[in-house]
């Protein structure tokens, strides 16, 4: 897969973009980014009841903007983003749940068809 380039936001807050890529897990998440360079995928896990099936794909919209307008956000990317891997484009992963918890956001309802990234 191609690398993509992403504008950086400037010294603002970042905001999580899509990224589409190929990892094993998931084919899509969102990618918070520094303006270094650094970034870090967020997912969240989905269920189809119907299929009784589960995958992993980027967070809600309304999370994303709760996310970006964290003030503890550019702390905990500085922390934990990375450049992407050289071999597959692929940024760290963590799930979104994480992500709240180390920013003191209320936590999601937990689902009893939820696993562990």
């Amino acid at each position: 897969m191609s690398k993509r380039y992403y504008k950086p936001e400037g010294e603002g807050k970042p905001k999580g973009v899509t990224h589409y890529c190929d990892h094993p897990l998931y084919n899509d998440c969102t990618l918070f980014m520094l303006p270094n360079g650094k970034g870090l995928a967020v997912i969240q896990q989905r269920f189809n009841p119907q299929l009784k099936y589960t995958w992993w794909t980027r967070i809600d919209d309304a999370l994303n903007i709760d996310i970006s307008a964290s003030p503890e956000l550019k702390s905990y990317l500085e922390e934990n983003a990375q450049l992407p891997s050289e071999d597959f484009d692929l940024y760290p992963t963590v799930e979104v749940r994480k992500v709240m918890w180390a920013l003191k956001l209320p936590p999601l309802r937990k689902h009893a068809w939820e696993t562990r990234f």
